[in-house]
């Protein structure tokens, strides 16, 4: 019976395969060296679509598409679906095809982890059939990199990816990305940045015009996360203390965080609050940030600052009272900086002492980059700002950067790279 669902689902993929999408920017790459690839996202990143564009990228690279086959293990004609489907699935797959070993297949698995013990499948490929390349995806709520890193040890390459960055929101609003601006184009990007400052930067979200539908959807994607992704996840008993430390920590977004205060207002233990800082970290729902420091031991034990996915999550919450441009701003710059150098060998911290507070330390191999983030630079704030990153080049001799929104002073820096927010890929030269 599985046999013959399969046999139809291979043949209405190679039949029908043609979808519709705004491919992102990120690039996948095959490697030259054995792997299973694995591919996994934030709830709601468009994990689905970047498999369509992988399919997408094979076949203009003259992969025969009866060589690929997709397949969606969530489809309810599967259900229920056990390690020794996956056996048949292959079979079926390589009779289909009349297998030669001369040849390369690609093998596409979306939300494996429906079938337990998927990995002794993806273990049996990389072993027996070195000309099928397995490409396995989910969403967070189940499986977590470290898991495959124990699991698939070094048989496995993963790939993460996040919500959209500011060129692929642009392709989403059918606007083209250029690095030199009229004045008509700057004032729509400028419009553009402060939607998504607010609602951030989800494909759904994105691609959306009410308000009212942004905020349901980013409720939706939110209560999930918080409850798929981590209290059913670690078997979590005191609901409403976790939904109120939530809460609190999506306030802290861009600040210093004391966890031991913090286990004091939600009336929890202290490792208790540690752990859940963890589950949701691990949950792509937050990053953290330490103090740079040449000693590794006082860079792990300095304050950390937290940083938020999405910032549609913090304005949910706050909107209608505490909305901050400023720390909207700063939010998205530091996604932007994770999306640019996800799997890069590059570090970002933040500096702080008696003498300076700089919003960014970017290690770039054996390079220092000192960036401060201010969402309108003007007469109040233009000495602190720009102080502090003068100071700093000439006391550590580094380069020093200043991301901006809007500029209403204009005067002419030399010591300091001005970078408007729509180029911040020009710190990377």
């Amino acid at each position: 019976m599985k046999k013959e669902i399969f046999v139809k689902l291979i043949k209405d993929f190679w039949e029908r395969f043609s979808p519709e999408y705004i491919p992102r920017n990120k690039k996948f790459n095959f490697l030259n060296v054995r792997k299973v690839y694995t591919i996994v996202w934030p709830r709601r990143a468009g994990k689905t679509f970047y498999c369509y564009q992988i399919i997408d990228q094979l076949l203009k690279s003259w992969v025969k598409k009866q060589n690929i086959l997709y397949l969606y293990l969530e489809r309810s004609e599967l259900y229920p679906l056990q390690l020794q489907d996956l056996d048949i699935l292959l079979e079926t797959f390589l009779e289909l095809v009349n297998y030669d070993v001369g040849q390369q297949y690609f093998l596409f698995l979306d939300e494996v982890q429906v079938i337990e013990w998927w990995q002794k499948f993806a273990t049996k490929i990389y072993n027996d059939y070195p000309n099928i390349n397995l490409i396995v995806a989910w969403s967070t709520s189940d499986l977590f990199s470290s898991q495959i890193a124990s699991w698939l040890r070094w048989k496995a390459t993963n790939f993460e990816i996040l919500p959209l960055d500011f060129e692929e929101v642009l392709k989403f609003k059918w606007e083209k990305y250029e690095k030199y601006l009229s004045s008509i184009k700057l004032i729509r990007y400028k419009q553009i940045l402060d939607e998504i400052l607010i609602w951030g930067v989800f494909p759904e979200i994105v691609k959306l015009d009410s308000i009212d539908d942004k905020i349901k959807i980013l409720e939706d994607y939110l209560e999930i996360t918080l409850f798929k992704d981590v209290i059913e996840r670690f078997n979590l008993k005191s609901i409403k203390k976790i939904r109120y430390f939530l809460k609190l920590i999506l306030s802290y977004m861009w600040n210093f965080i004391n966890l031991k205060k913090i286990s004091q207002i939600v009336n929890a233990d202290y490792n208790s609050v540690l752990n859940w800082m963890d589950y949701f970290f691990q949950a792509y729902l937050w990053f953290e940030v330490k103090n740079f420091d040449f000693s590794i031991w006082k860079q792990e034990r300095s304050q950390s600052k937290i940083y938020i996915l999405d910032n549609g999550y913090y304005s949910i919450n706050f909107y209608h009272y505490k909305q901050d441009f400023g720390k909207l701003f700063e939010n998205w710059v530091f996604m932007e900086f994770k999306k640019m150098w996800y799997q890069e060998n590059k570090s970002l911290f933040y500096f702080k002492d008696k003498k300076f507070d700089i919003d960014f330390v970017l290690i770039d191999w054996k390079r220092v980059k000192f960036i401060q983030i201010v969402y309108e630079l003007n007469e109040d704030n233009y000495q602190r700002e720009i102080g502090q990153l003068i100071k700093a080049k000439e006391k550590y001799w580094v380069d020093v950067y200043l991301i901006y929104k809007d500029n209403f002073v204009k005067k002419e820096i030399k010591e300091i790279q001005m970078i408007p927010f729509y180029r911040l890929k020009d710190i990377m030269r």
